[in-house]
């Protein structure tokens, strides 16, 4: 199988929140952040719209966000 990503990834384990309009934010994982997108680990990925905002705690990073995948409890994001 090849690699698809545009950038390099880079494991870590942040904590997140997903904003999405009208709902509750949702606590996260970042499980793998690049330049691109993003692995998160979520409670139930069914919860989750398509786009959504993520904003990493600690620091300044807030991206808006399009659903690449999901697979159980994990869900790739590409930042828009």
């Amino acid at each position: 199988m090849s690699e698809r990503r545009i950038s390099l990834r880079y494991p870590t384990r942040r904590s997140a929140r997903i904003d999405i309009k009208g709902k509750e934010p949702i606590d996260c994982l970042v499980r793998d952040l690049s330049a691109s997108g993003a692995r998160l680990e979520v409670p139930d990925p069914r919860q989750l719209s398509d786009k959504f905002t993520l904003t990493i705690v600690g620091s300044w990073d807030r991206h808006a966000c399009r659903v690449a995948w999901r697979k159980g409890n994990m869900v790739g994001v590409e930042y828009l």
